[in-house]
């Protein structure tokens, strides 16, 4: 166990260092490209890229808040009121 939780641990540092580009991370992040570009462009988020062709590192991807969680929550329909809440859209 100790050996898998240490691979574990070793892929999700990795994985903060893949390179994105503004497109994916504006689709991992929720935000817009324009608005990464202005988070870069302030010095907010490192440039992983260059001037002419920005990215950002996976770890230092910013995420909207609430930005898919709506889709994530599962709802267990046990009574009414949960009946009621999944059924009803959540507002932004």
């Amino acid at each position: 166990m100790e050996h898998c939780a240490k691979d574990l641990e070793e892929a999700l540092e990795r994985m903060g260092f893949e390179v994105l580009t503004l497109g994916d991370a504006e689709t991992e992040a929720g935000y817009t490209r324009s608005h990464l570009r202005r988070l870069i462009r302030n010095g907010t988020i490192p440039n992983a890229g260059t001037s002419t062709d920005p990215k950002i590192f996976r770890r230092h991807l910013p995420k909207k808040p609430g930005y898919e969680v709506a889709h994530a929550v599962l709802y267990d329909a046990s009574s009414p009121v949960q009946v009621a809440c999944a059924v009803t859209p959540l507002e932004d």
